[in-house]
């Protein structure tokens, strides 16, 4: 019998999920009951080095695609409360915009 690890599994459609333009990502947070300025103020709270802080800014304000591994991605989910599931079931809904 093969067992398959969820875990590794997950990750592994994550990284097969599309990546998403700049609009779809929006669109899908919007959809989700978050605005723009819920993720911009997120992105001004998050703890570290200011540095950090002003590189997920332009990430978010500049980047026009996003990959599903992005690391943006999971710490803007995670400050808006919302689990892997959660942006996964999105972000397939959001690649059909």
């Amino acid at each position: 019998m093969i067992t398959i690890d969820p875990i590794k599994a997950a990750q592994i459609q994550r990284d097969s999920m599309p990546a998403l333009s700049a609009r779809q990502l929006r669109l899908a947070l919007l959809g989700l009951g978050f605005t723009g300025a819920q993720v911009e103020a997120e992105i001004a709270s998050m703890p570290g080095a200011e540095a950090a802080r002003e590189a997920a800014r332009i990430e978010w304000e500049y980047a026009t695609i996003f990959p599903r591994h992005h690391p943006l991605i999971g710490t803007i989910g995670a400050a808006l409360g919302l689990t892997e599931a959660q942006i996964d079931n999105a972000w397939l809904a959001a690649a059909a915009i």
